[in-house]
């Protein structure tokens, strides 16, 4: 399902607001839906499988919509594409792939507009030692690794390495369905005075092709979505995000 939420122009001169009537409406979502369609169609037509595609052009708010169309048509993920030169960077709060980060109600796939395609051979799981609610919270991230035979590094980054316990150790006592194969996943706890400049290096040390993270509040890993993170640790990893929801 191709999906393109885009809003009316509203010109404001004065006292006087001039909005569009439904029939300028109705020509522009025409507009844009055939825009879409031509895109999709250049795009697809190589593909020898046969799929099948819908497609929509909807005026609103973008999150709104989005969030409604993945209810309405039950999807299993949101995929959707990263703007601007890091976006995973200070004031991204607000903007539309951070709300859908916290606030969706399926797995997001958030890709950066440089990324080349290639198959994901080493994935990172941020895991910040909390129980889920969701014990199947990991289904798509192990149904992503096992398809393509990736590496999945549970990794957790704490200030002081005491009085943690180990990861594999609290993931079982999670009771987390389903656990992670023994031969391709690796769980490592670095100490870093900064979770997200420790984050941040680890991928780029292990040449990580895919972030993975549990998107809710109060948690280090929120710093990665909050306008708190300072220039100077500001997260501009060029990665694929997978977030998931508990």
């Amino acid at each position: 399902h191709f999906l393109h939420v885009y809003q009316a122009p509203v010109v404001s001169a004065d006292a006087f607001v001039y909005v569009p009537d439904a029939d300028t409406l109705e020509h522009m979502k025409t507009n844009h839906v055939d825009r879409l369609r031509n895109l999709v169609q250049s795009e697809c037509s190589a593909q020898q499988a046969s799929i099948y595609i819908a497609m929509d052009g909807i005026y609103g708010v973008a999150e709104d919509e989005i969030i409604a169309q993945a209810k309405q048509v039950s999807s299993d993920l949101i995929l959707m594409g990263l703007q601007g030169s890091g976006y995973l960077r200070e004031r991204l709060l607000g903007n539309t792939a951070t709300h859908l980060f916290l606030h969706a109600p399926v797995p997001v796939l958030a890709i950066h507009p440089k990324t080349e395609f290639a198959p994901f051979r080493n994935v990172v799981f941020a895991y910040d030692q909390r129980t889920f609610n969701n014990k199947a919270l990991l289904r798509p991230l192990r149904a992503i690794t096992d398809f393509l035979g990736a590496r999945l590094h549970v990794l957790s980054i704490v200030s002081e390495l005491h009085d943690f316990p180990m990861l594999a150790d609290s993931l079982r006592s999670n009771a987390l369905d389903p656990g992670f194969p023994e031969d391709s996943t690796s769980y490592h706890i670095i100490q870093h005075d900064d979770a997200v400049e420790g984050l941040k290096e680890y991928c780029e040390e292990n040449t990580i092709d895919l972030l993975t993270l549990v998107a809710r509040k109060h948690s280090w890993l929120s710093n990665l979505l909050s306008e708190r993170v300072s220039k100077k640790t500001a997260f501009r990893l060029e990665l694929p995000v997978l977030a998931l929801h508990d």
